[in-house]
């Protein structure tokens, strides 16, 4: 008896249940083990217990509820039918309605019975019209049917069935076979992934044709969608009125106003696009909503990163950075990882499970993609947060408990970003004969970029839309595709500034140095209209930093000059919305090397930005290398010609120096068609005769029309393509001579050239003495006389 005594003792202390084999249990103990074997997640156990206490009483009607909730915790479709059972007993024997419709609502959601779901609330509703529960149930009803219509086109497929026979043989037999069913989804990527795979060759063109031929409609779901989102904002703000800082429905009420689209036409590479974009006007009330709470609850990490999202999303990177760099603060070590890492980010990134990366310290990474070094943050960088974060938003799949960026659709998401357009197409042709066969039927969720395009698939009955990349798009491989497209753009980036972007122009060119070190000289222009003035009196005023870098092929950087720089002009002189520039010049000693070249401009009070690099600023990585030639002092060199737009010299009477030069620079390289062309040059390491110890040397120069190609006002690397065609052009050959072997120089070359285009000026010099020649060219182009 002793011994009984302390053993029950020692499992009273332990809080060990003890089971009826020591006396007949009765309902109200089983249900009291059962609530605490589910406190202790033994699921099983806890259902086992409620059993017995509806055996023992079989209008236990709390029983019945727990068993509910315990079965509609193990998620699997039988036990959510057992819960459906359960609380419906529940509800049969016990007189707490708003309870038991409450928890039968949420198992139909699990069970995803979204019409008895919605019905269930409503009665709960004409209960209690301000229960939190009910109408945050209806407000996700409603989101659901908005989302599911916020991308979807279908298309009027009637007409094959009137089409005539005349007309089909008109059409090709590929465009009738690959494009019939869906052919607005087609874009010039989906038709080069078609050829590339299938050998079936349709032009955006003939595409077109026979669009115009048989008059396809497409049809929307805009009206459908914007009720229920209405609906949905109406239930969330009524639970806001009885409790402001219910923070799910703020984050329900923020998505709906963060995923509002319009649709679109577009046209790009002669091909009308249409779908779906963000409609951004509406990113305004997703940032009150995130304002207001986090003022209330400064610790919400999710508040802060939403609000960084909202203010990078309206280009307001200074406070997006701001936000990003509280939210990580709050973060785990594995929350701050995830965000931060680049795993993805390159080839071979989506085959990845885990965003990771063998790197340890990816600022390296960062900052050579970094597209304005005037900013104390990373734009891309910021970008990346963004997209991981609105990955989280848009993709995560809570009911499998899978996070946005482990999808498909998160994946490629964080590598390319939001997509020009989208559509969610159901193939309503298709229903008809496939309705049996749920593997079968697919939705899609097509994607489209200016340079390549992406289909996702998922059976039609998937409500929780478990995505994945297409396997079988008319005959479409997207695993495969993707792959291809990966190997050309392991990411995908282009820099939109807080305000507009200056396209300003710029151009180098380097001389011998001091020190056997090379002067490089950067000439750029700042235009007007770009760049916002104060009016001041009889003045203009307005101010700008500008800015350049040079780093070395490890993006370490040994160059740094960043400038504020002050403009005033009369107001009679310029005209502030002309594209007119004032030319300004960098000038450096830097050592003869290769280099990653930066130069940027910011407009101190409109954020308008420019920023030019040779390296990963855009769309994909082109590895272009900026080389700073070494003049030596042994052969014959000449430095790179400067182009300008007007040379004189002071004091005519002194020696050509370039000091005794005023220099106009023309950045753009732009001359009107009867607009001498003023060029700077230097000679170096002519050889001196023996009597009289002079140079001897010959100066030409060709002007030649070369055509369109590849032509680029920017092409300050000049790695510059030579066509042979030479349409129009000018040749000038003189001979000289001195008495310093380094010469300075300057022509002014009057020419008849009249047709508009890009032309080549090549400089050649020939050293008589020790029969050497050297040659530079650069490129220029020729605009109509006014």
């Amino acid at each position: 008896m002793m011994y009984l005594m302390r053993f029950l003792l020692v499992v009273s202390f332990l809080g060990i249940p003890v089971f009826s084999t020591l006396h007949a249990q009765t309902a109200q103990e089983y249900y009291k083990q059962g609530i605490e074997l589910k406190k202790q997640n033994q699921i099983d156990e806890a259902i086992e217990a409620f059993q017995k206490a509806v055996e023992k009483d079989s209008k236990f009607a709390e029983a019945y509820y727990e068993l509910a909730l315990v079965y509609q915790s193990k998620k699997t479709p039988a036990a959510l039918k057992r819960a459906e059972d359960a609380i419906l007993a529940a509800k049969k024997y016990g007189s707490d309605d708003v309870k038991y419709l409450s928890a039968l609502a949420l198992i139909y959601e699990d069970r995803l019975m979204f019409s008895e779901t919605k019905t269930t609330w409503e009665r709960v509703l004409e209960i209690d019209p301000e229960n939190i529960e009910a109408l945050a149930g209806m407000a996700r009803f409603y989101a659901r049917e908005e989302k599911n219509d916020r991308y979807r086109v279908e298309y009027d497929l009637e007409w094959k069935k009137h089409i005539e026979p005349e007309i089909l043989k008109l059409i090709q037999d590929d465009v009738a076979n690959y494009a019939i069913d869906a052919p607005l989804l087609w874009d010039k990527n989906m038709l080069e992934y078609l050829g590339n795979s299938m050998g079936v060759f349709i032009t955006p063109k003939t595409l077109e044709n026979f669009l115009a031929l048989v008059g396809v409609g497409e049809v929307r779901w805009d009206e459908f969608a914007a009720v229920d989102d209405s609906m949905a904002r109406s239930f969330n703000e009524r639970i806001l009125e009885i409790n402001p800082d219910d923070r799910d429905a703020l984050y329900r009420q923020g998505l709906l106003y963060f995923d509002k689209v319009k649709f679109q036409e577009r046209v790009y590479y002669e091909q009308e696009v249409s779908g779906y974009i963000p409609d951004s006007e509406h990113l305004v009330n997703f940032a009150k909503l995130f304002e207001k709470q986090i003022i209330n609850h400064p610790e919400d990490k999710d508040g802060h990163l939403f609000l960084g999202l909202a203010y990078h999303r309206m280009h307001d990177y200074d406070k997006a950075f701001e936000q990003y760099e509280t939210a990580k603060g709050l973060m785990s070590d594995e929350e701050r990882y995830v965000f931060s890492n680049v795993g993805y980010l390159k080839v071979g990134g989506l085959k990845e499970t885990e965003i990771q990366s063998i790197d340890s310290d990816t600022s390296k990474f960062w900052y050579q993609r970094d597209p304005l070094f005037l900013t104390p943050y990373n734009e891309r960088q910021l970008e990346h947060y963004s997209r991981v974060a609105e990955a989280n938003l848009r993709f995560s799949v809570p009911r499998e408990e899978v996070e946005g960026w482990k999808t498909d659709r998160g994946k490629i998401f964080i590598k390319y970003g939001m997509p020009e357009t989208r559509k969610v197409f159901v193939d309503n042709d298709q229903w008809e004969h496939f309705q049996e066969f749920e593997d079968k039927f697919f939705k899609y969720d097509l994607w489209y970029f200016d340079d390549f395009s992406f289909s996702f698939e998922t059976s039609c009955f998937d409500e929780k839309d478990n995505y994945k990349l297409s396997t079988n798009i008319i005959g479409l491989n997207f695993t495969e595709i993707t792959t291809d497209i990966e190997k050309v753009y392991p990411e995908y980036y282009e820099y939109e500034p807080k305000g507009l972007f200056i396209g300003f122009p710029f151009d180098v060119a380097t001389f011998r140095g001091e020190k056997g070190r090379t002067r490089m000289e950067v000439y750029y222009g700042v235009p007007f209209n770009m760049v916002r003035f104060e009016e001041e009196g009889e003045y203009y005023y307005g101010n700008y930093e500008t800015g350049a870098f040079l780093h070395d092929m490890n993006w370490n950087r040994v160059l740094e000059d960043v400038q504020y720089k002050d403009l005033q002009f009369a107001v009679t002189k310029i005209d502030t919305s002309s594209d007119d520039i004032a030319v300004d010049r960098f000038v450096y000693q830097v050592e003869p090397h290769s280099y990653h070249f930066a130069i940027e401009m910011l407009d101190m009070y409109s954020d308008n930005a420019g920023t030019y690099k040779d390296i990963l600023t855009t769309s994909f990585p082109i590895i272009s290398i900026f080389n700073v030639e070494e003049y030596g002092n042994e052969t014959l060199q000449i430095s790179d010609i400067q182009l300008a737009s007007n040379i004189t010299i002071p004091d005519p009477a002194g020696a050509v120096t370039r000091e005794n030069l005023e220099i106009t620079p023309n950045p753009p390289r732009f001359y009107r068609a009867n607009q001498p062309i003023y060029i700077y040059y230097e000679i170096y390491n002519l050889l001196l005769n023996d009597i009289p110890g002079n140079t001897d040397y010959t100066v030409e120069y060709n002007i030649d029309y070369i055509g369109e190609d590849k032509y680029s006002i920017v092409d300050y690397v000049r790695n510059l393509i030579v066509n042979e065609k030479q349409e129009l052009g000018v040749t000038t050959i003189f001979t000289r001579s001195g008495i310093d072997r380094d010469e300075t120089s300057f022509l002014r070359l009057d020419h008849n050239l009249t047709k508009p285009g890009p032309y080549r000026l090549t400089l050649k010099v020939t050293d008589n003495i020790a029969k050497n020649s050297v040659e530079k060219y650069v490129r220029l182009r020729l605009f109509e006389d006014k």
